[in-house]
């Protein structure tokens, strides 16, 4: 918990709906809550929680904070 991550933007993924150079990572996020199925409840940079469902650990990455 804690740890910065990244989520998968799996609405753009299919071909033609980015364009080649685009993000498809949204975030970062920090983690709030882990549960034993490896569901993720996270949080934004600010505190304040996220209005998105749960989410797969599958759908995170790590993020990197370059500073």
């Amino acid at each position: 918990m804690g740890n910065k991550v990244l989520i998968w933007d799996s609405r753009r993924e299919d071909k033609g709906e980015h364009g080649k150079f685009d993000f498809l990572w949204k975030g970062p996020y920090i983690i709030q809550a882990i549960q034993d199925n490896n569901t993720n409840f996270l949080k934004s940079l600010d505190g304040t929680n996220t209005e998105e469902d749960p989410i797969n650990g599958k759908m995170l990455k790590h993020y990197f904070d370059p500073f």
